[in-house]
Order: structure tokens, then sequence, then C-alpha cells
């Protein structure tokens, strides 16, 4: 429930589906390119972590999207299957 309660998590989650998942960032540039506050990130990312959307490299200054969770998975299936909903509806 905790992804559907926030607009800064759809933002992020939005903009990680837009990135190659080995793509490393920080905190700073998950702010830019997701285009949410730094008080959201800070705010959001520990429990992102632990849900399994995102990894902690490097000691926990970078992180990544975790296309490898249960959690990343599905969110790339559902991912999938709203894009093609979406076009079917557009023909």
């Amino acid at each position: 429930m905790y992804l559907c309660q926030h607009e800064s998590i759809h933002l992020v989650i939005d903009a990680l589906l837009r990135v190659d998942p080995r793509t490393e960032f920080t905190k700073s540039e998950l702010v830019e390119f997701a285009g949410i506050s730094t008080r959201s990130v800070r705010r959001h990312i520990d429990t992102l972590v632990e849900l399994g959307v995102m990894a902690e490299t490097a000691g926990g200054r970078r992180y990544h999207y975790d296309i490898e969770s249960p959690v990343g998975q599905r969110i790339v299936e559902l991912n999938v299957e709203i894009n093609t909903v979406g076009a079917t509806t557009e023909q």
C-alpha cells in the first residue's frame, strides 16, 4: 500500500522505469531526474530500498533500480501491462 500513498513515490518509480536498471545514482541525482524534492527522497528512499524497489551500492551512497527483486520485477510487469492496455485503447 505504501507505494500508492505518495505522489512522489509514483514519480520515483516512473523515473526508474526510464533509466537502465544498472545505472547508479546519488540521492541528488534522483531528486533531479524524478523531479521531486530532496525532502521527499530522504523521506522515502530507505523504505524503497527495504521494499526492494531500489538497492544500495557504494556503501549506501549510490542506488539503482532493483530489477532482480520480486517487487522490482512486478513493477516492470505492471508497467508493460499498462502500456499494452494504453496502446490498445489508442487504436
